[in-house]
């Protein structure tokens, strides 16, 4: 090999360096890109396609440092930065792409626990005021008309419609009067 291929080779060792730590420096720009699955998957095709940069690279650095030439040192010092570099480079796309890979499986998981059900519609009942309040009367004055039953100084006797006035007269009255004044007025009479 001749001074003028390890020059060649040396050029391509400075612009692998070159390329490695422009990738480097736009570090800061990799983690604002959105984690997309189209870019991890280049990004996974770039680290299989890296492995064989990396050989090459040693494959022309063997072959510089074979050459006696007084750079060996500055090529050596090179080799490590490159290499540093390089597996740094290597490890933060592999993180980057391992995170995609938890947040997808993330994501599927909360897109099946959102998935959204459409669920009949359920009409309530209207609430009828006066219907209630109705209720409410009458079973207050049920309530009242019994008191006043019991409590009448003539119970025992019979009604006018033959009832017995303890035990018939409510009932009485419900089935044909339908207010308290009547069966004060009508069953209440002794």
């Amino acid at each position: 090999m001749n001074v003028l291929e390890g020059d060649a080779s040396g050029r391509r060792t400075r612009m692998i360096v070159s390329y490695v730590r422009y990738l480097y420096d736009k570090d800061k720009m990799w983690t604002s890109l959105k984690r997309t699955t189209e870019f991890h998957q280049k990004l996974r095709y770039g680290l299989e396609n890296a492995e064989q940069l990396l050989d090459r690279f040693e494959e022309v650095q063997e072959q510089i440092e074979n050459l006696n030439i007084t750079e060996i040192t500055i090529s050596e010092e090179t080799r490590k930065d490159f290499e540093e570099d390089f597996y740094t480079i290597i490890g933060k796309a592999q993180n980057s792409i391992i995170i995609n890979s938890i947040s997808e499986h993330s994501n599927i998981q909360s897109d099946v626990l959102t998935t959204h059900i459409k669920l009949p519609t359920l009409t309530l009942p209207k609430f009828d005021v006066m219907a209630a309040f109705k209720l409410i009367f009458a079973v207050l004055v049920l309530i009242s008309t019994v008191y006043l039953v019991l409590s009448w100084p003539y119970a025992g006797r019979k009604c006018e419609l033959g009832e017995s006035w303890m035990e018939d007269c409510v009932k009485c009255w419900c089935s044909h009067y339908g207010s308290v004044s009547c069966i004060i007025l009508e069953c209440g009479n002794p």
